[in-house]
């Protein structure tokens, strides 16, 4: 049977979304894709959704947050090594993104090195390296 993960976030303009996670490096997956929705490939069968917000209230019933200034969820997504966290936390920032500090009370874990961005809606993006 075939199995697939998606997550789904609201964002208010697809195209700047669009722009932004492809130059951090994400691709699009056109099967799943159309005019109110981005289907961003995380991994094998691993989806993140972008719907813009009319839609999205549509879809959902109860009311979306401004994930700026409440907890909504995170969404992770490990790599490699140390430096490959290093460099999407810079390459986000340089795309208009807000490095998130609080997420932990620390980087550096002897299991883990983790870093983390509010993307340009504010969602919260947890980028990790498991040692």
């Amino acid at each position: 049977m075939y199995k697939a993960f998606f997550v789904s976030l609201p964002v208010k303009d697809l195209e700047k979304s669009k722009e932004f996670f492809s130059k951090l490096g994400f691709s699009f997956e056109p099967i799943y894709t159309y005019a109110n929705a981005l289907c961003m490939v995380i991994g094998k069968n691993c989806y993140v959704m972008l719907i813009n917000e009319p839609v999205f209230n549509k879809i959902v019933v109860k009311e979306i947050c401004d994930p700026f200034t409440f907890k909504e969820s995170y969404v992770s997504i490990s790599v490699s090594s140390k430096a490959e966290v290093d460099n999407y936390i810079k390459k986000a920032t340089k795309l208009g993104a807000t490095e998130h500090q609080h997420l932990l009370d620390k980087n550096d874990y002897s299991f883990m090195y983790v870093k983390g961005f509010s993307d340009l809606d504010g969602h919260l993006w947890m980028i990790s390296f498991f040692q």
